[in-house]
């Protein structure tokens, strides 16, 4: 529920405040643009169709600044990231609740774009107009949404998350739906419908994946091996390129301490942000003196590295991938279209601006172990060769390497049935100990090694 501070709230009172209000401003906005031609966006309000919402931006779309396009297709893209997402719901439950957050996250969307469409061809006043009635609309729509699922088991994805997302993505339409506080060209309606999207599309992706994974992880825990349910079988891995689905791979107990991360995004995003709490934790513990050196094992092109060297300026980043290629280790097919020499060159490129700060050394993991001396590595991450044999190796042979009496990271990529040889290795390594998973299958511990 959407309450200004000092507001006794009625749920049922601003509910129909809020109906009332938008009604008004959208009577008063239709009056004023009555001498207007009909358009795909002029009755978008009460949104009618997803059809309606694409050719209203095909619309504005040669109307519109660079920016605004950009925006514009991010939105749309984002619309179809969680629709697609829903389809992928096992419990019916989470698919409604999805289907909910989806269809508020085209109303918002379909406020936004026609608020565009009116201040690109019409008065300051017009502009205004629309903006408080795209505002109320928004508040309506979302209170709506929050209402429908209370006290159902759609609760916690739907009503709970609107609840506490309410004050910081509708604050700014408080104002009467006039200004953002930081683009002042148009009114916070159209800020608020594009973040709204945004938040959606990972909350959704978030939920549906941990439930997802969740429970395969659960089934894999009970038969005592990586088996295959939510996540399909074995051959549909295929459509990613090269996998080992087939592997039997045993879970012997004690299992690990599983923790499911409500961290959302790709494993850059995630992995950014484990070290910025790994910095934040030296620096307040008055034991950083110097830069965290991270050893990323499996580099590949360089994508990984180049978000965290440009997003973490605190570490200095090692590189490690042999760069063989046909061994059937690089991602996806990689190994049969891309020439290990590319990669390499990709890879050193990513890397070359940072100078000192990164090294790319063309090694196995093995061998470059011995190279480094034991305890001198703050964090690693483990995604070269996936298979059992390889990622056991990697564990052994970099456990020794992280400092001691110091928290450090490890973490890693691939924990799925994809590759359960990944889920294997690390089960064994943290028998009765924790381990955190998150989106893109990401696994990490921190741990302190005496």
């Amino acid at each position: 529920m959407f309450c200004l501070p000092g507001d006794v709230c009625h749920p049922g009172l601003i509910q129909q405040l809020l109906r009332f209000l938008a009604w008004l401003s959208l009577f008063q906005y239709q009056v004023n643009s009555a001498t207007g031609s009909a358009t795909a966006c002029s009755g978008i309000a009460g949104l009618g169709s997803v059809g309606q919402v694409i050719a209203c931006v095909d619309e504005i779309r040669p109307v519109s600044s660079e920016d605004q396009v950009r925006l514009l297709h991010k939105g749309l893209d984002n619309l179809r990231e969680t629709r697609d997402s829903c389809t992928a719901a096992v419990d019916q439950t989470t698919a409604w609740g999805c289907k909910g957050l989806s269809d508020l996250a085209y109303e918002m969307f379909a406020e936004a774009i026609a608020l565009l469409h009116v201040c690109l061809d019409g008065s300051s006043e017009g502009c205004q107009q629309r903006g408080q009635a795209a505002a109320q609309m928004q508040l309506s729509v979302w209170e709506q949404t929050a209402d429908r699922y209370r006290n159902t088991p759609a609760e916690m994805m739907v009503t709970n998350r609107l609840s506490s997302m309410t004050h910081d993505l509708l604050a700014p339409l408080a104002d009467d739906g006039q200004r953002d506080s930081i683009a002042k060209d148009l009114p916070a309606a159209w800020h608020v419908g594009l973040r709204a999207v945004d938040k959606f599309k990972f909350w959704v992706s978030g939920y549906i994946w941990r439930e997802t994974h969740w429970l395969w992880l659960m089934d894999s825990l009970a038969a005592g091996q990586v088996v295959h349910t939510t996540w399909g079988e074995p051959d549909e891995w295929l459509k990613f390129g090269v996998h080992d689905a087939h592997k039997n791979s045993p879970l012997s107990a004690p299992p690990p301490s599983y923790k499911f991360s409500n961290r959302l995004g790709m494993r850059w995003e995630i992995m950014t942000s484990l070290l910025h709490e790994l910095h934040e934790h030296r620096m307040k513990s008055g034991m950083q003196r110097e830069m965290l050196l991270v050893v990323e094992i499996g580099v590949f092109a360089g994508h990984l590295s180049q978000h965290l060297l440009r997003d973490c300026d605190f570490i200095q980043l090692l590189g490690i991938d042999p760069y063989i290629g046909r061994d059937g280790t690089f991602p996806g097919n990689f190994s049969k279209t891309l020439d290990a020499d590319v990669a390499l060159y990709k890879a050193a490129s990513v890397m070359e601006p940072y100078g000192a700060r990164a090294q790319l050394w063309p090694l196995t993991s093995d061998k470059a172990a011995l190279e480094i001396e034991d305890g001198t590595v703050d964090a690693i991450f483990v995604d070269g060769c996936h298979l059992y044999d390889c990622v056991r190796s990697d564990l052994e042979n970099w456990l020794p390497k992280m400092r001691r009496g110091l928290k450090v990271l490890v973490a890693g990529h691939d924990f799925s049935p994809q590759w359960p040889g990944v889920v294997q290795a690390v089960h064994e390594e943290r028998r009765g100990r924790e381990v955190n998973l998150a989106s893109d299958w990401m696994y990490w511990w921190f741990e302190q090694y005496n």
